[in-house]
């Protein structure tokens, strides 16, 4: 069985449309699969959405980060791959 990840985009508590199409996706990929949420942010927000999505998703990994709201999206990527990018991947 492979992993799925999807990265959910949030804003002020709420998680993003998408973030029910991915699950859906996922799990038309592998249908045996139970998809893993990738959430960041700080606060309460963030701990709003974790619980809303635990629904849909098998798992969902909360990754704290006081400045991710401020950083530009390319470096967001580029900091997702540096921090939390599997060693085997690199």
């Amino acid at each position: 069985m492979a992993r799925i990840f999807a990265y959910i985009e949030h804003q002020s508590g709420a998680a993003d449309d998408t973030a029910a199409e991915l699950a859906v996706a996922a799990r038309k990929i592998d249908p045996a699969a139970s998809p893993t949420a990738i959430v960041t942010g700080w606060g309460p927000d963030l701990d709003t959405v974790c619980a809303s999505l635990c629904g849909s998703y098998g798992e969902v990994w909360k990754i704290p980060m006081r400045l991710w709201p401020i950083l530009m999206p390319s470096s967001s990527a580029r900091l997702w791959q540096t921090r939390f990018r599997p060693a085997a991947l690199s």
